[in-house]
């Protein structure tokens, strides 16, 4: 079972749980590999800065996924 109702902040991240945040987008790049480009965006709340990767993406996310706008992610966090 994924719950999807409970936001948490950055802070209470740990690596191996899934959970579901709300950030600011700080920074986003894109870095280019051999196979294709990866979507890194820096993002921040209240309590720490973080960053998620993009391994797949459509290039309409490009432009939604811009520096100041507010992202809602759900996954499994990483270190």
């Amino acid at each position: 079972y994924q719950d999807r109702t409970r936001f948490f902040t950055l802070n209470q991240l740990h690596a191996g749980k899934e959970a579901l945040i709300q950030a600011n987008i700080d920074n986003v790049q894109l870095i280019k590999t051999r196979a294709k480009p990866q979507l890194l965006c820096q993002i921040s709340d209240s309590t720490a800065k973080a960053y998620i990767r993009f391994f797949h993406y459509y290039p309409q996310q490009l432009q939604q996924l811009r520096q100041g706008a507010t992202i809602f992610a759900f996954g499994e966090v990483k270190w």
